[in-house]
């Protein structure tokens, strides 16, 4: 069996230092369970002072070593972007994947935030940052102060297992002669920007694009087009303070969550229109005889009701794997980077949101009473490009109501649909207010659950859509 390393651990040896060696053992056990899910008993990933031995020539180990594995993984710290040692590995990988058509060798771990990454201008103007923003990261800064035996880090060794598991399937299947031996790096020899090759586009997607919010991909089923956002890997405090005006106790306690893999989301509510395309019926309340019409959201629609159209449609897309958002994913999505009680602020007015203006929340002024639904893009979007995400119509997630603690959680995005604890396992959370709530529960934060059966007049949902096949944008 062979026993040359795969990846590559590309990380300032100072950060493991400050850990007490838990980069080290971050490192075992990622190559332990890597090896379990793989079978493959050869696997590791190289790591300087564990595979450079007593005697070896340090450099020379090091260039033989990134020549032979497959994959970079850059463990992200403020340190790193300060490492010559860190810059000049991930530049030399860069240039692999261009070589290769490739995009997917540089697996990125987010340990500790960085300003290199996290500022648009410190980012815009260092190559290195640019190239580790334009792959998808694995997001550890909540799990950082964890035992990796805690159930959460587990769980995300294991996610991180089987993107690794995918990647080495895809590489080994490439013909040995485009695997190019890349020279070391000159770290002062200035080296142009990186071309991040584009993914082909699914078979059943229509288009994708990238505008000033960022990118996009679309379906269309019947001649109506529904466009998704790509929400990006990231965390955020979920639940609402205790001085948030309208606030109810179910929200909190507030906590961190890690969305540890990007997902698409539809930008809109789903219409009357895609859902005739794809039912042939439309159940609606507020249809076009009754002050409604095809591009209003579908409503009197149950969870269950959802799931026999997602069925349907994944028939008509062959390959298209839709589904409803967990709870967390919704509430990331609808904040859009925000802390406030709305994604607008602390109040609203119905300019910005479809509720029933009479009893507005906190220092909001009273507004119209429209008592139907809108246009599902009649109304501002947020800074993610999603209309409506308040008020209109309430949207089914696809889990259960958890009760919330006080520690940091890991959602890893594509995990399990969790049934609730207090409500009954049938129940699924709903999440955004409707046309006819009062403006608090239109809130970010705010949650309730229905029997999976339960349709009405306020109750429709958003597409969400898991592409491994652009798992990280395009």
């Amino acid at each position: 069996m062979d026993n040359t390393p795969i990846g590559f651990m590309s990380y300032a040896r100072s950060d493991d230092t400050h850990e007490n060696g838990k980069l080290s053992e971050f490192r075992t056990r990622l190559v332990g369970e890597v090896r379990m899910q793989s079978g493959d008993g050869s696997f590791d990933i190289f790591q300087d002072h564990i595979d450079i031995v007593w005697g070896q020539q340090w450099q020379a180990r090091l260039d033989n070593s990134l020549d032979s594995v497959k994959l970079l993984i850059p463990i992200i710290t403020p340190r790193f972007f300060k490492s010559e040692a860190c810059r000049a590995e991930v530049l030399r990988f860069v240039r692999r994947e261009q070589q290769l058509g490739r995009d997917d060798l540089i697996l990125p771990v987010y340990y500790v935030a960085a300003k290199d990454l996290e500022d648009k201008a410190r980012r815009d103007g260092d190559e290195i940052a640019r190239v580790i923003a334009s792959h998808q990261r694995i997001d550890w800064r909540a799990l950082r102060h964890e035992e990796l035996d805690a159930v959460l880090a587990r769980k995300m060794l294991a996610l991180m297992a089987e993107q690794i598991v995918a990647t080495m399937e895809r590489v080994v299947g490439q013909p040995e002669a485009a695997r190019v031996m890349v020279p070391p790096v000159e770290i002062i020899r200035p080296v142009p920007p990186p071309v991040v090759p584009v993914k082909p586009v699914p078979s059943w997607a229509s288009a994708v694009g990238e505008d000033t919010i960022g990118q996009w991909l679309e379906i269309v089923v019947g001649g109506v087009v529904q466009r998704f956002r790509w929400m990006k890997p990231g965390n955020f405090l979920m639940g609402s303070p205790k001085s948030e005006a309208g606030r109810f106790d179910d929200e909190g306690p507030q906590h961190r969550v890690s969305i540890g893999q990007g997902f698409w989301l539809a930008d809109t509510t789903c219409t009357q229109a895609m859902w005739q395309a794809v039912m042939g019926n439309n159940p609606s309340t507020f249809h076009a005889g009754n002050r409604g019409g095809p591009q209003h959201p579908v409503e009197q629609v149950s969870w269950l009701d959802v799931q026999a159209f997602l069925q349907a449609a994944m028939k008509k897309l062959p390959g298209c794997p839709l589904s409803l958002p967990l709870e967390a994913e919704w509430e990331y999505a609808c904040r859009a980077g925000s802390q406030t009680a709305f994604c607008f602020g602390e109040t609203i007015s119905t300019d910005q949101i479809n509720f029933n203006g009479n009893y507005p929340v906190g220092k909001g002024k009273k507004g119209e009473y429209r008592e139907r639904t809108l246009p599902v893009k009649e109304l501002p979007a947020n800074a993610w490009g999603l209309y409506q995400m308040h008020g209109n119509v309430w949207e089914w997630c696809a889990d259960g109501m958890r009760e919330y603690e006080d520690k940091a959680v890991a959602d890893l995005g594509w995990g399990e649909v969790r049934a609730p604890k207090e409500v009954g396992a049938a129940h699924r959370v709903v999440r955004g207010g409707s046309w006819g709530d009062l403006a608090r529960f239109a809130r970010s934060a705010v949650r309730r659950a229905d029997s999976p059966d339960w349709q009405d007049d306020y109750l429709g949902f958003r597409l969400a859509c898991r592409s491994s096949g652009l798992a990280s944008g395009f």
